[in-house]
């Protein structure tokens, strides 16, 4: 999770899950190699920002200044600037481009250029 972003309240971000449709096993007591368990990377960018009880799963991308809506999986990867929301997803705003001027004074004053 980088720099100012923001989560709102039981936000879940996963970076493992089990698939408990597929042909595997999902008890925990199961040797990793035969789980079938996804494990990626969740990537939470600058100033990315979440609705409340969105649920982020393994391998997502949140570009600088995305954003996601509340009540909803995330799913694959979002562009900056974009806004999605309500169910099923769709791009629903884009943020404005004056925040990176705003950007530009935060770090400044924090010392963080």
């Amino acid at each position: 999770m980088d720099n100012f972003s923001t989560m709102s309240f039981r936000v879940s971000v996963s970076s493992s899950s089990d698939y408990h449709l597929a042909s595997y096993p999902t008890h925990p007591t199961v040797r990793e190699d035969l789980s079938g368990v996804d494990r990626r990377r969740a990537v939470i960018a600058w100033h990315a920002i979440f609705g409340r009880r969105s649920v982020m799963l393994p391998g997502v991308t949140i570009d600088k200044w995305g954003g996601v809506g509340g009540l909803r999986p995330i799913l694959g990867c979002y562009s900056g600037f974009r806004v999605d929301a309500e169910i099923p997803a769709r791009r629903t705003a884009e943020r404005q481009r004056d925040l990176l001027t705003l950007d530009l004074q935060l770090r400044q004053r924090l010392g963080a250029g």
